[in-house]
């Protein structure tokens, strides 16, 4: 997510290509953080997940494509060039930074040492403008 402001009219938001589990679970989010609102004391945001998976794959075992096609109209999510995703975009209208993380969250699961040596490798990432 980024911190910087959104232009004037614009809303706050992330999109999330894969937040993914290992071995072989892809998780596709996006995040409205302009429009929040307190739920039981805790602020919130509104939220479209969706969840995949692979029971016979090992993602670690090979290197997989993760894709967005992102335009004013929609947002297509691809996994190894097959389309996994279409959502219509109502409000992911401004520029957005693209970050590539091993956060560690206690939700995705117990945090034990078995993480440690653990790592990702990226080939390459590639962003594409439309003209």
């Amino acid at each position: 997510m980024t911190t910087d402001k959104p232009p004037a009219g614009k809303k706050t938001f992330e999109i999330d290509i894969n937040e993914g589990h290992f071995p072989n679970e892809i998780n596709t989010n996006i995040h409205n953080h302009t429009d929040t609102t307190i739920v039981s004391g805790k602020k919130t945001h509104p939220t479209s997940s969706k969840k995949f998976t692979y029971p016979r794959s090992d993602f670690a075992r090979d290197f997989q494509t993760y894709g967005l096609e992102w335009t004013e109209k929609e947002l297509v999510f691809y996994f190894n060039g097959k389309e996994i995703r279409r959502e219509k975009n109502t409000f992911c209208h401004s520029p957005s930074p693209v970050w590539l993380s091993l956060a560690i969250i206690s939700w995705g699961g117990k945090i034990t040492d078995a993480i440690d040596g653990t790592f990702m490798e990226v080939d390459h990432v590639r962003i594409y403008q439309r003209k």
